[in-house]
C-alpha cells in the first residue's frame, strides 16, 4: 500500500472496543515484518463506530484508482443504522490512525438488514478495462425477513457515497435464505479466456441444504441470477456449510486454467465437525458435485477445517498453494493452518491441435478434426489415461476416453473427428485434452471453437 516493494499485512479486530463498544478496529502493518509486534505497532489503525464491529472482514483489493498504491477494502454486515451492513474502501498510502467513516468510499446495504460487508473481496477486471473491480457479499441472514442474498460488483475506480443497488454488477441467489454472498472472492480465470471471473458461496445454513458454489465468468454486467452461473458447485451433505469459504487459487495443478476451492467447514468425514476443503480444477461447467472435486483434504474431529481457505503462490514456482485455516473452537486445542503447494511437476507432454483454425461451426452443425500426441517425458514405463472433453454452454461432457502404456520417452498420437450437432447452444467451447488417472489430470491441453 506505500509503494515501497514489500507486500503489506491487513488485520481485522472486530470486538476492539478503543472507539466505543464494539466498535471494532483494522490494523495495517507495512512489509517488510519481523519478530514479535504489538498491535499499537501498525502503521496505519482504522476505528468503527460504536456496535459497528468494523473489521470483521478485511481485504486487499489491489490499485482501484490507478494512483499506483494498493487499496484496502473493509466490510461490517452490521453497520449502517438498520443492519444493512457496509463496506469501505482506503485508497493508499495510509498512515496514523483513521476513522472507518472518512473512507474515500462507503457502500451501504440497500434495505435493513441486508448484512451487505459480510465478505468483501477483489474481484480481479471482470470488466477487462484494466481497473481492478471490488465484489461484496450480503448474505440476509433471516433475523428480520428473507432473502435469496446477493453479490454486489463495482467496478473501479470507486469513490464517495453509494448505494449497493447502484452496483455494476448484482447477482441474486438462487433459493429463499441460501446465504448466498456469505462468502465472495476473484476466481482468477477459471475458462482460460483472459477476463477475469468470480466465485459466490452459499452455505444454505438455514435452509438446511447441502450448500452451493456459484462461478461466474467475466466479462459482467447487470443483473444475473445465479441459478445461470457457469457452474454450479454442490456440496456433500446437508448442513454442512459447504460455500462458507470460498477462494480462487491460481493455477494448481499447472494446466493453464485457473482452479478454485469451497470450505465446508461442518463436514463430518474425518470425524464431527472435521471439515473438507475442495479444490476443483479448471475449466469448469455445469453442475458439479462436491465429491467429484480435483483435491479434497479433510481435517480430524473438532478442527473445523476450512472456515477460512485461501490461495496464492507461496513458494514462487508459479503455481498456486492451497492454504486452509482450522480454528479448532470446539476441543480448544492450538488452531493451525494447512498449506499445499502445486506443481506443475509433468511426467508427460501433451498437445491438442485442431485441423484447419479457426473452427466454426455453422448453426445447422457440422464436424472438425484435431490431433492428440503425448510424450512420455518421464524415464520409466507408465499406464495412463487419456480423456478428451468438451466444455462450453451448459456442457461438461466427456468425449473420447482410453488408456494406454507408454515406454520411457515414447509418444502417443491419434486423430479424432467430432461432430457438433445443429442443437448444440451458440457460443464458444472448449476441447480439453487430459492425461493421468481419471479423473485427476497430470497434464492438460485445449483448443477452443465456436458454435454459430
Amino acid at each position: 500500500m506505500n509503494n515501497d516493494g514489500f507486500d503489506d499485512i491487513i488485520v481485522g479486530a472486530r470486538s476492539n472496543d478503543a472507539n466505543g463498544i464494539q466498535s471494532g478496529r483494522v490494523y495495517l502493518f507495512y512489509g517488510p515484518i519481523s519478530g514479535s509486534l504489538a498491535d499499537t505497532d501498525a502503521d496505519a489503525i482504522i476505528s468503527g463506530a460504536p456496535f459497528d464491529e468494523v473489521g470483521r472482514t478485511v481485504a486487499g483489493v489491489g490499485d482501484l484508482n490507478g494512483d499506483g498504491f494498493d487499496d484496502i477494502l473493509l466490510g461490517t454486515d452490521i453497520a449502517g443504522g438498520s443492519g444493512q451492513g457496509q463496506a469501505f474502501l482506503f485508497n493508499g498510502p495510509l498512515f496514523g490512525e483513521r476513522d472507518a467513516s472518512s473512507a474515500d468510499a462507503i457502500i451501504t446495504g440497500s434495505f435493513p438488514n441486508e448484512s451487505l460487508g459480510a465478505w468483501v473481496a477483489s474481484a480481479g477486471d471482470v470488466n477487462n478495462d484494466g481497473v481492478q473491480d471490488i465484489i461484496i457479499g450480503a448474505p440476509r441472514f433471516p433475523l428480520n425477513g428473507a432473502d435469496t442474498g446477493r453479490a454486489y460488483i463495482f467496478y473501479g475506480p470507486v469513490s464517495g457515497s453509494m448505494i449497493a443497488t447502484e452496483a455494476d454488477v448484482i447477482i441474486f441467489g438462487e433459493q429463499i435464505n441460501d446465504d448466498f454472498g456469505i462468502s465472495v472472492a476473484s476466481a482468477g480465470d477459471v475458462n482460460g479466456d483472459g477476463v477475469d471471473d468470480v466465485i459466490v458461496g452459499a452455505d444454505q445454513l438455514f435452509n438446511e441444504g447441502t450448500g452451493k458454489a456459484y462461478v461466474f465468468y467475466g466479462p459482467l454486467a447487470g443483473s444475473i441470477q445465479a441459478v445461470d452461473a457457469n457452474a454450479i458447485l454442490v456440496g456433500e451433505v446437508a448442513q454442512n456449510l459447504f460455500g462458507v469459504s470460498v477462494s480462487g487459487l491460481g493455477d494448481f495443478n499447472g494446466d493453464g486454467f485457473d482452479d478454485v476451492i469451497v470450505g465446508a467447514w461442518d463436514n463430518g468425514g474425518g470425524g464431527v465437525r472435521s471439515g473438507r476443503a475442495y479444490t476443483f480444477f479448471g475449466p469448469l461447467s455445469g453442475t458439479i458435485a462436491a465429491a467429484d472435486a480435483d483435491f479434497i483434504v479433510t481435517g480430524q474431529a473438532s478442527d473445523q477445517l476450512c472456515l477460512s481457505v485461501a490461495g496464492m503462490d507461496l513458494n514462487g514456482d508459479g503455481t498456486g498453494d492451497v492454504i486452509v485455516g482450522a480454528p479448532q473452537f470446539s476441543d480448544q486445542d492450538p488452531e493451525y493452518t494447512a498449506i499445499y503447494f502445486g506443481s506443475r511437476e509433468e511426467a508427460f507432454r501433451i498437445r491438442l491441435r485442431p485441423r484447419d483454425p479457426p473452427i466454426v461451426i455453422p448453426p445447422e452443425g457440422g464436424s472438425f478434426r484435431y490431433d492428440l500426441d503425448l510424450v512420455n517425458e518421464s524415464d520409466i514405463s507408465r499406464t495412463i489415461d487419456i480423456w478428451i472433453m468438451i466444455v462450453g454452454p451448459g456442457l461438461n461432457r466427456t468425449v473420447e476416453s482410453f488408456s494406454g502404456t507408454l515406454a520411457p520417452g515414447a509418444r502417443f498420437h491419434r486423430t479424432f473427428t467430432q461432430t457438433i450437432p445443429g442443437t448444440t447452444s451458440a457460443g464458444t467451447y472448449t476441447v480439453v485434452g487430459n492425461a493421468g488417472t481419471f479423473p485427476v489430470p497430470e497434464v492438460r491441453d485445449r483448443s477452443r471453437f465456436d458454435k454459430l
